[in-house]
């Protein structure tokens, strides 16, 4: 661990030195995760960060040899637009939280929410929530707040952040209020939220299978085609394949 805090100029070199800057990939990257100038998202579901194209695994490694402070993370992440620099310090956030949870820390978290603008941020931030709501029911009322919230990705977090990976919970918070705040999103037109919606439909079918597929069977035209790979990954051919006609039949107007 660093004795002296370091200044931005100095982490960013530090960055500079270990990622050596933009790779042949990144453009790819940006496709993946929703640039600026992607062909198939809305303004509002595109990233305005610089992305150069490192893998997540090296990423990490980076940010765990860099050994940040929570005011070196903090800084680093306000200083920069570069998506794997703003990684590095939401990783290192992220670990430290988890380290040693505080209130001024915490509400460090929910500020940096509120300035996400891509999945992979948002699910790194839902990753800790779940584990934090896991020991602190009352943060679930920060999580109906966003449920609501006029800001796309803090929509996403609302739902994501219940779960995560239901299997990783031993305390988990009931189906039904669950599925109340997807509901509350499953007509959402941003195409991110609609993922979210789909993930934590799925990680409801493994907390209570019986009422995700009732939920699913009563708003099974509700349900968008961007949510529904997800929402029913864990079902049986023969209940997907029937459902899915389902949902073909009533698009047509024939039943």
């Amino acid at each position: 661990m660093q004795n002296e805090t370091r200044n931005k100029k100095q982490l960013l070199a530090a960055i500079k030195v270990l990622l050596k800057g933009p790779t042949p990939k990144a453009r790819l990257l940006a496709n993946y995760l929703g640039a600026q100038g992607h062909p198939l998202r809305k303004q509002d579901e595109q990233s305005s960060l610089e992305f150069w194209g490192h893998p997540v695994p090296r990423v990490r490694i980076v940010a765990k040899d860099l050994e940040l402070s929570w005011s070196e993370a903090r800084l680093l992440w306000s200083a920069s637009q570069i998506f794997e620099v703003r990684s590095i310090a939401l990783y290192s956030l992220v670990h430290l939280f988890r380290e040693e949870p505080s209130k001024n820390r915490l509400q460090d978290l929910l500020k940096i929410s509120g300035q996400i603008d891509n999945w992979v941020h948002s699910d790194t931030l839902s990753d800790i929530f779940a584990d934090y709501l896991e020991n602190n029911p009352g943060f679930l009322s920060v999580l109906k707040k966003w449920n609501r919230s006029s800001n796309p990705w803090l929509r996403r977090l609302s739902i994501v952040s219940i779960y995560y990976y239901a299997r990783f919970r031993k305390k988990k918070v009931k189906a039904s209020l669950a599925l109340k705040m997807i509901e509350n999103l499953i007509e959402d037109s941003h195409f991110f939220v609609q993922r979210g919606v789909g993930w934590s439909l799925r990680e409801v079918d493994r907390v209570s299978p019986q009422q995700q597929r009732s939920f699913v069977k009563k708003n099974l035209m509700k349900i968008s085609s961007v949510a529904w790979f997800a929402t029913s990954e864990l079902y049986s051919e023969k209940q997907r394949r029937s459902l899915v006609l389902l949902r073909k039949k009533n698009r047509k107007g024939d039943i």
